[in-house]
């Protein structure tokens, strides 16, 4: 598996975040990547999307968190899949054949995501940035989605 490595050059005028593709060594990201399956298995909730929900997706909003090539059976036959990983533990695939390009959506929870207060995130250890900042949990998984709305 391949993950992202994170290379910047100090945030000088005119910069450019480079990114590299290397191995997944650390045990943690190798836990969680073994969350979504094995080289020839179709990942946890796996549902073709179309390409206007492709093009509504995370793909075009977050940096992916992992990148992998897997070959899984589709319709009675191996697919090539290019699939990217976010870190809300959701991800786009692609594939394509003679027809174009396939799209894909797969996640470990359809987070049900609701927004708590700063003082339940102060119980709960969560940093809360005030009265521009949200903080919501999936009732489902107790995934954290936090994010500043003051624009």
């Amino acid at each position: 598996m391949a993950g992202f490595l994170w290379n910047d050059d100090g945030g000088k005028e005119g910069s450019v975040m480079h990114y590299r593709l290397t191995g997944v060594h650390d045990k943690e990201d190798k836990e969680w990547l073994e969350r979504f399956g094995t080289y020839n298995a179709v990942p946890p909730g796996f549902i073709r999307i179309s390409e206007l929900e492709f093009s509504r997706s995370n793909f075009f909003t977050y940096m992916p968190k992992y990148v992998e090539h897997r070959q899984v059976r589709l319709n009675q036959k191996y697919v090539n899949l290019y699939m990217y990983y976010f870190h809300d533990h959701t991800g786009i695939a692609m594939s394509s054949d003679q027809q174009g390009v396939k799209y894909y959506k797969f996640f470990l929870c359809q987070h049900e995501l609701k927004e708590i207060s700063r003082q339940e995130a102060e119980d709960k250890g969560i940093y809360h940035g005030g009265t521009m900042y949200h903080v919501e949990i999936c009732q489902k998984c107790d995934y954290v989605h936090a994010y500043d709305s003051s624009g």
